[in-house]
């Protein structure tokens, strides 16, 4: 997913579990079987630019979140606000 929202390959290297090289486009280029010596090889190009996600980061979606809270908070406000004007 990383390598997906930056567009920038990813080699990653583990001593168990998944050890690969993703290309920018977040597919795996190589691999090895889990739980296994080996040598993986893969060539990676370096990119240029930035994504939208790089640029701003988890912010647009924290603000979201913040403003649907503050709406969901004044939800039950005005409820009890229309249901005493009625009665």
């Amino acid at each position: 997913m990383r390598a997906h929202e930056t567009a920038r390959p990813m080699i990653r290297a583990t001593n168990t579990g998944m050890t690969a090289a993703i290309d920018h486009a977040a597919a795996v280029i190589a691999g090895a079987e889990p739980y296994s010596r080996t040598v993986v090889a893969a060539r990676v190009e370096g990119r240029s630019g930035l994504t939208p996600y790089a640029r701003s980061g988890n912010w647009p979606a924290l603000v979201l979140a913040l403003g649907l809270l503050v709406v969901a908070a004044g939800t039950p406000l005005r409820i009890r606000r229309d249901a005493r004007r009625r009665s």
